[in-house]
């Protein structure tokens, strides 16, 4: 039951007067139900723990997804690095075109990823569901997305710095 509170009389003073009725009734200001309701979700359900399992799970699955995709970019390409290598192009040269897109390629994922969120989130908003979006999680994502492609990266270099510029001229 909701109880508006009669504008001469005291907020504080209803609860005490409803707990003193007995039979197990209780009176909670707007703050103390969201405070009791957070913490029954968060004691009760397994949201936090499902929560936590997704985040991880996409922690580790993210880097390796990348990493594969470079990997075999580095495969499918090994000729052209070494035809660069052959040419006198030194391996620093060939970190900072391969580190080039990987943050082109992160930028342009975390675009899809923060326009189709803010998509969901507006569309969420629109049927009664809450959604937050705040700048802190969008600059935490951008800082985390450019860190898995630049760990991706690195797998990438380590096959081309070992390159032998001859591979070029075997079959």
């Amino acid at each position: 039951m909701i109880l508006k509170v009669e504008d001469n009389q005291d907020p504080l003073f209803v609860p005490s007067e409803i707990a003193s009725l007995g039979n197990s009734v209780v009176a909670l200001t707007n703050q103390q139900w969201e405070v009791r309701t957070t913490n029954w979700i968060l004691r009760e359900t397994g949201i936090l723990i499902n929560f936590t399992i997704t985040i991880v799970l996409c922690l580790a699955i993210g880097p390796l997804v990348a990493g594969q995709t470079f990997y075999t970019f580095v495969l499918n390409n090994l000729r052209h690095f070494g035809a660069l290598k052959a040419m006198g192009l030194r391996n620093i040269s060939i970190m900072g075109m391969i580190a080039t897109q990987v943050v082109i390629v992160a930028m342009i994922g975390y675009g899809i990823g923060v326009g189709l969120a803010s998509i969901s989130g507006v569309t969420l908003g629109g049927v009664g569901l809450a959604f937050a979006m705040s700048w802190p999680i969008v600059a935490a994502e951008a800082v985390g997305i450019v860190v898995c492609g630049m760990f991706a990266g690195l797998l990438k270099l380590v096959h081309v710095t070992r390159l032998e510029s001859a591979i070029v001229f075997r079959s």
